[in-house]
């Protein structure tokens, strides 16, 4: 069907009937020029300069679907490897990401998020996002500038294109560091303005689910702000979540942030893990027994857990929850931090627990190691 469409109207020849078409007309053009972005054959085609034109207009169309059309083209044209996302820069498409970005419609924005991120997996994509692209400005610089004049549904989708792109490579993360970016992303939500802060929630978590995003958390003296959050009883719920969520990955990624946050069974972060386990709330639990575990990561966080009796027989008993979802976090965050231990040098029956399955779990060779172990091996039997 598209080759017998092409061979009687040429993808430009489309566009110029688009251009000039009825509303009711757009509908089938807009189809036909999506279907034919989905062979590999047609897709040069789009970037030919006189189609290339309709579609650098088509970006900030008053049609909400024309502005869709060139969302996907050019998602699809930036996913599809790096020669073809060359013949995209060379054809300075990439910067109608930075508009595209901007719509209101969240389908657009999204389709061109992803066309950022992909682009800046190739090094030549990396330039035009983060340093040295097209016009002599790059995306990051471009973005970061128009920060404050946009409004909180644009900004928050911009400093979500930012931590998504501190997913994708070491070099686009240092750049987005360098140039404060991320700080932009912690100052939304370390602030006094309630809304602010809910609005952020979503990014937090997000910077917090990738190994980079928690170091860069560790870094920037970040864990004892976030843990006075904790220590407002008025502190909305869904913070709570996030930032008891994201001290644990804090804490399991840096021994000083280990130390800091757990400095007594009183701070504000072991007081939220041990008041979440004792919710009715079931997302309240497994947060707080995913938190418990990837602290216990840490050798600071697994030593003080394992001496604060009630809540270690606490961690314990949720392994028999009767919540489906509560017993298998717990049975998954027990593993997690009891697995590939180095062996212990004393013997191998200190180190080993009686836990169930027959599971064989070793010891670091420290003599205090194996003490906590057997310290844990006493309430597990």
């Amino acid at each position: 069907a598209a080759r017998l469409l092409l061979d009687s109207f040429s993808v430009r020849q489309i566009c110029e009937a688009l251009a000039s078409a009825t509303s009711d007309d757009v509908e089938p053009l807009v189809l036909a020029l999506e279907g034919l972005t989905e062979f590999d054959e047609v897709r040069p085609m789009f970037l030919e300069a006189d189609v290339n034109a309709f579609l650098q207009q088509g970006a900030t169309a008053a049609d909400p679907r024309l502005r869709s059309m060139v969302a996907k083209l050019v998602c699809r044209l930036a996913t599809h490897g790096e020669a073809t996302l060359e013949r995209l820069l060379e054809a300075n498409m990439l910067n109608l990401c930075e508009p595209l970005l901007l719509d209101e419609d969240t389908g657009v924005a999204e389709a061109a998020a992803r066309a950022v991120c992909a682009a800046a997996k190739f090094p030549a994509g990396r330039q035009a996002v983060i340093g040295g692209g097209f016009a002599g400005s790059s995306l990051l610089e471009s973005f970061q500038s128009r920060l404050p004049e946009l409004s909180d549904v644009q900004r928050i989708r911009v400093l979500a294109l930012f931590v998504e792109l501190g997913r994708v490579a070491d070099e686009a993360f240092a750049a987005l560091e360098s140039r404060k970016a991320l700080d932009q992303v912690l100052h939304s939500f370390l602030t006094d303005d309630l809304l602010l802060k809910l609005n952020a929630v979503e990014l937090m978590d997000a910077l917090g689910s990738y190994e980079r995003g928690q170091d860069f958390l560790a870094r920037a003296n970040v864990p004892d702000k976030l843990a006075k959050d904790l220590a407002d009883p008025y502190c909305d719920p869904s913070v709570r979540l996030c930032v008891t969520r994201l001290l644990g990955f804090i804490a399991g990624r840096s021994a000083a942030s280990a130390k800091l946050l757990l400095s007594s069974h009183e701070a504000p972060f072991p007081q939220s893990i041990a008041g979440m386990l004792d919710s009715r709330d079931v997302s309240e639990r497994l947060c707080a027994i995913n938190a418990w575990a990837t602290a216990s990561l840490q050798s600071e966080g697994l030593s003080f857990f394992l001496r604060w009796t009630p809540l270690l027989q606490e961690m314990v008993s949720l392994v028999s929850a009767t919540q489906n979802e509560v017993a298998k976090a717990a049975m998954d965050a027990w593993a997690a931090i009891l697995q590939d231990r180095p062996p212990v040098t004393d013997s191998i029956d200190e180190a080993r627990l009686p836990v169930p399955g027959e599971a064989s779990v070793s010891a670091s060779p420290s003599s205090g190691r194996v003490e906590l172990l057997r310290e844990l091996r006493s309430f597990l039997a």
